[in-house]
């Protein structure tokens, strides 16, 4: 869900990208992986896949417009394979 608020944030170039939102995903990124005690692959990968590809800091996802389109199109092809999962 907070991977979605940003992806749909960072797409609207009308949108203000706010601190919360960006500190929130990194909450839960650094949560999802200290909880993942069965060590989930999916969990793992998420983690790993966002960490990777997604620039998690406000100032830079508000003063460039190229990190900015980078980033959510990044969110959008991480977020590809739990479409379904987050729709229902």
């Amino acid at each position: 869900h907070r991977l979605h608020n940003l992806s749909a944030c960072l797409s609207n170039p009308d949108s203000q990208v706010r601190h919360r939102t960006v500190e929130s995903l990194t909450e839960m990124l650094d949560a999802a992986q200290s909880y993942n005690l069965s060590r989930d692959p999916t969990i793992t990968r998420l983690v790993a896949d966002c960490r990777a590809n997604l620039t998690l800091t406000t100032e830079s996802l508000r003063d460039n417009e190229h990190i900015r389109t980078r980033t959510a199109a990044a969110a959008r092809v991480i977020l590809q394979p739990y479409a379904r999962k987050i729709a229902a």
